[in-house]
């Protein structure tokens, strides 16, 4: 019994078939896995209406420019264009009422991208974005030809000879792109200096007007001031001899008073040190004092109202009780002249005298 061989040819075609089919699905297994979300993902769905355009599976989705997941899914639901997202476990995310989820362009070709922004300082603090949370697309993505139409207007009204000096002096500039950046550096820094100080330099601007207006009122005081100014000016050369001597007197006072405050320091402390004892006295005892003055103002009225003259015709009143111990009576005065005087009630040694 004869065994036939397979022909050669066939037997290469058919391991070398094999081996390219091995490699591919062995390919396939090695890409999945390497590109397979990592352990821990969780998805999240995203409405992005309008600005849905241009996403499909396998879109970035991107913080701050760093790849934090995909899009593993599109959908048109009720109208509305959906996107199922699968996220990578770190960084966490905040809660979907923080993130702001904006479609932006990622080349001019029209690939997009999702961005996710969110406050500062909430990365990392918790709540946390979880598996089925819902978030919604804030705007549309800007179109590179919107961009350009927007544009439009502006490049056409640029001269093209401007712009080819502006090119050439860009030219000449080769070289010094590290002056260049220094200086866009410091701008920057004028910048923040300036949104720093804007309210206090409002104020201040505030004031300055204030002061203008204030200023603009006396302009006629001023005028008349400026006017004076050269005659005033005339008198003080005229008066410099006086003004010098004035001047010599002062600076003369000036130094005896130094020296006599120098000599008498201990003096003057000490009278201090003792005045302050007094004055709080005087403080606590005003009530008393102030009924001795309207006293002696009483007694004073009395004693010097209606009374017998002098030989040079003046009231001798308030002295006659110094001159002779008989000439006068006080008691018998106050008693029978009260209502002369002006006193508001009859004393009560008058009653007692009457009884």
């Amino acid at each position: 019994m004869s065994v036939k061989t397979m022909d050669p040819t066939l037997v290469r075609r058919i391991v070398g078939t094999a081996t390219a089919v091995l490699v591919i699905a062995v390919s396939a297994v090695v890409l999945e896995a390497r590109y397979a979300p990592p352990a821990g993902s969780y998805e999240v769905v995203a409405e992005l209406g309008r600005a849905g355009s241009g996403v499909r599976q396998g879109t970035d989705v991107k913080v701050r420019g760093v790849a934090v997941g995909k899009v593993a899914e599109t959908m048109y639901e009720d109208g509305v264009a959906l996107a199922r997202l699968t996220l990578d476990p770190e960084p966490r995310l905040p809660v979907a009422d923080q993130i702001d989820l904006v479609v932006t362009p990622k080349t001019l070709l029209g690939e997009k991208q999702i961005d996710l922004s969110f406050p500062e300082g909430s990365l990392g603090e918790g709540p946390y974005l979880e598996a089925g949370d819902h978030l919604v697309a804030s705007r549309a993505p800007t179109e590179i030809t919107e961009a350009i139409a927007a544009l439009q207007p502006f490049l056409e009204s640029i001269d093209p000879e401007d712009l080819a000096t502006i090119v050439d002096t860009l030219g000449d500039q080769r070289g010094e792109g590290e002056v260049i950046a220094e200086n866009i550096e410091l701008g920057q820094e004028l910048a923040e200096f300036g949104a720093r100080t804007a309210p206090d330099t409002l104020a201040r601007l505030r004031a300055f007007t204030d002061v203008s207006d204030a200023l603009t009122l006396a302009v006629p005081d001023l005028t008349r001031m400026n006017t004076a100014l050269p005659e005033a000016t005339a008198v003080l050369v005229e008066r410099q001899a006086d003004l010098r001597r004035n001047l010599d007197t002062v600076s003369r006072f000036s130094r005896n008073f130094s020296a006599f405050l120098q000599v008498e320091e201990p003096v003057i402390s000490r009278f201090l040190r003792t005045s302050q004892p007094v004055g709080d006295v005087l403080q606590r005892q005003q009530d008393n004092i102030g009924s001795l003055v309207d006293g002696i103002f009483m007694y004073s009225r009395a004693l010097g109202s209606g009374g017998l003259l002098l030989d040079d015709g003046s009231e001798w009143a308030p002295f006659r009780i110094f001159i002779t111990e008989d000439s006068f009576d006080p008691v018998y005065f106050l008693c029978h002249e009260a209502e002369v005087v002006g006193l508001p009630e009859i004393p009560e040694l008058c009653a007692e005298g009457a009884s």
